[in-house]
């Protein structure tokens, strides 16, 4: 295998890490954002004491904070990831302190 190769394979495997990294801080992302949304629309539908009105507003606010949350947190920053920028990952992580 000649040296080509094997930075090449070096690179798969920075990808594949920053892409678990991603997927995890997006699903940490999403699921915060689901906790303090529930939180405080419950807060809210109960001032209205979880009338129907409310609660399908509610539901909706729920639904539009975590398409957010999943397309802010999840979504771009996968489409963003790619080989040049797990090279730049690997060189920034391989640079000595100075």
């Amino acid at each position: 295998m000649n040296p080509l190769d094997r930075l090449g394979e070096y690179l798969q495997t920075v990808e594949k890490r920053l892409r678990f990294l991603t997927w995890t801080r997006g699903a940490a992302i999403a699921a915060g954002a689901a906790l303090v949304s529930t939180i405080v629309l419950v807060l809210i539908a109960n001032s209205f004491a979880f009338s129907r009105s409310s609660l399908l507003a509610s539901r909706t606010v729920l639904f539009l904070a975590l398409a957010l949350a999943i397309g802010c947190g999840l979504l771009i920053p996968l489409l963003r990831l790619n080989a040049r920028r797990a090279a730049k990952e690997a060189e920034k992580a391989e640079k000595p302190a100075s």
